[in-house]
């Protein structure tokens, strides 16, 4: 047996071991929930039944604690958009460019707060929360981008990233504030109408006087202070 394939025989008897040993116990587990017994176990099987389901689906205490982890179901639905929407910005953003996934960004944002004012189910305000995904993940890839394009050969980058970062804290605590207010005056569906309507300017401005920054980068002055592109012209005319 040659080296090669005795290394794919090994790593494919470990992976059967460590996924047999993580879920094995998770199937039996589950086996167990269909047998006709007073308490879960696989043995004896003592028939067929539905009887935990019908009596998990007939508990109103479980519904209620399900309706107190309901931040946890937006973190986690949120969390599983975002990372696909940052690997969309890695494929396409040097062909689709910067602007127009900035913008359905921007989009997002405005949709979402309107959207939460519809209903008070779960599952849609779940579903909602994808949005926020969406607009963290397409926001969190493409800003470093952006500033890159803006700083390249400055050495600024750094300086920049610090000052968004910092004025993204002092508008999260801001609307965070104002929303807590116009709760407290006007209720929930007015606060998320309020920071609806902040996005929506937001993305106007940004639609308008945002420009393309793909291939777009200033030029690091030589130690006269002259830009390279004037430099070259000036070696190119005195030739």
């Amino acid at each position: 047996m040659s080296a090669a394939r005795l290394r794919r025989l090994l790593t494919g008897t470990y992976l059967v071991l460590f996924f047999g040993y993580l879920f094995l116990p998770l199937g039996i587990m589950a086996a167990a929930t269909f047998n006709s017994s007073r308490f879960p176990t696989v043995t004896p099987w003592l028939g067929f039944t539905l009887g935990w389901f019908q009596a998990l689906w007939e508990d109103q205490r479980m519904w209620a604690a399900l309706g107190t982890s309901l931040m946890s179901f937006c973190i986690v639905a949120a969390q599983l958009v975002m990372v696909p929407m940052a690997m969309l910005v890695g494929a396409k953003a040097d062909r689709w460019g910067r602007k127009p996934l900035l913008l359905a960004a921007f989009l997002v944002l405005p949709l979402r707060g309107v959207l939460y004012t519809l209903s008070d189910n779960s599952a849609w305000l779940v579903g909602v929360q994808l949005l926020d995904g969406v607009g963290a993940g397409l926001f969190g890839a493409l800003f470093p981008l952006v500033v890159a394009d803006l700083t390249e050969g400055t050495g600024r980058f750094n300086v920049s990233q610090g000052a968004i970062a910092t004025l993204q804290g002092i508008g999260a605590s801001l609307s965070t504030a104002a929303a807590g207010q116009m709760v407290v005056r006007e209720g929930y569906s007015a606060a998320f109408l309020m920071l609806a309507g902040a996005a929506g300017v937001a993305l106007l401005l940004a639609a308008l006087l945002l420009p393309e920054t793909r291939g777009v980068a200033p030029q690091a002055a030589d130690e006269d202070g002259v830009p390279p592109s004037q430099a070259a012209k000036a070696v190119a005319s005195e030739a």
